[in-house]
């Protein structure tokens, strides 16, 4: 497998795949230098005490605890924050979604104590301040266990009901949807398709969008061909993986919720699917939660 360096401002994130820790080693070893000798050349520097290197691999093997080049020791940790999203060495989340909740139960009591405000004040501060932690980087909760999204739905309901006295108690997601219309809000299994939706198809047919997520879809042709510009074919393969993990790939999964949600997705514009989805709503979302089980919770607000 290849090495990739992934640069956003100044962060700088380097992957390298390999089948034993020490074929990693060996890629990470080849990439620091290179990466030295480039910093070098253009005379900047590397904070060391700020790099970190972590080993994600569902084998059972002891996992190092430092990395060394030359008289360089590279810190192993378990989890590390990545423009925003914690990510763990077992890519379940919980760490992520632990720190979300800290976030949006810190923003909740901070607005709650304010109990002098409108109504509509607070609404808005509930949509300027606690709901984009729910939404920020919304589609990895594809990835996350029902017990994380349990989690994240009982703490939607909890600020509803503290902030707006909204009570969601063993009320449909139709139900829950028609009782927040009204405000312009919706449940939290909602937000998420809707927000997913619109992420996957951004990355469908958005020409600026990450070669290698629009190049994880693969179209259902006889020669099995990557060509999204043709209208002819309008369903997505789904690769069968000898792993439970291959139906986690982004292609396969991403793949699933247009093949179940939008079978033209290809003939679409964002104007279109936008009328599409709003035009069906409560009948696709039902489908959603159907196809991805994860989603199907309840809405409660305790914990």
């Amino acid at each position: 497998a290849e090495n990739y360096c992934k640069l956003f401002a100044d962060d700088t994130t380097v992957e390298c795949v390999g089948e034993s820790i020490e074929v990693v080693n060996f890629k990470l070893g080849k990439v620091c230098e290179k990466l030295i000798e480039w910093c070098d050349y253009n005379m900047l520097l590397i904070n060391w005490s700020k790099t970190y290197v972590m080993y994600i691999t569902n084998k059972r093997t002891v996992k190092p605890k430092e990395f060394k080049y030359l008289n360089i020791t590279i810190e192993a940790v378990e989890q590390f924050k990545l423009l925003g999203v914690i990510i763990d060495n077992k890519l379940n989340f919980t760490s992520h979604v632990s720190n979300v909740r800290k976030l949006i139960f810190k923003k909740l009591y901070s607005i709650k104590r304010l109990f002098f405000l409108s109504y509509q004040v607070k609404v808005q501060f509930f949509k300027t301040f606690i709901l984009p932690h729910f939404d920020y980087c919304i589609s990895l909760s594809m990835y996350f266990s029902r017990q994380l999204i349990q989690k994240l739905s009982n703490l939607y309901c909890l600020c509803l009901y503290k902030l707006l006295k909204i009570r969601l108690l063993n009320l449909s997601n139709e139900q829950v949807n028609a009782k927040l219309k009204s405000l312009n809000l919706m449940s939290y299994t909602s937000r998420v398709f809707l927000r997913t939706s619109f992420f996957t198809f951004k990355v469908l047919k958005n020409e600026e969008s990450p070669l290698n997520l629009k190049q994880s879809f693969c179209l259902k042709e006889k020669n099995h061909s990557y060509n999204l510009r043709s209208n002819t074919i309008d369903q997505f393969k789904i690769t069968k993986t000898k792993t439970k993990y291959g139906d986690l790939i982004f292609g396969n999964l991403f793949g699933r919720l247009l093949n179940t949600l939008f079978p033209h997705i290809l003939t679409y514009t964002h104007t279109q699917l936008k009328l599409f989805i709003f035009s069906n709503f409560n009948e696709i979302v039902n489908k959603f939660t159907s196809e991805f089980t994860n989603f199907d919770v309840t809405y409660d607000y305790y914990f």
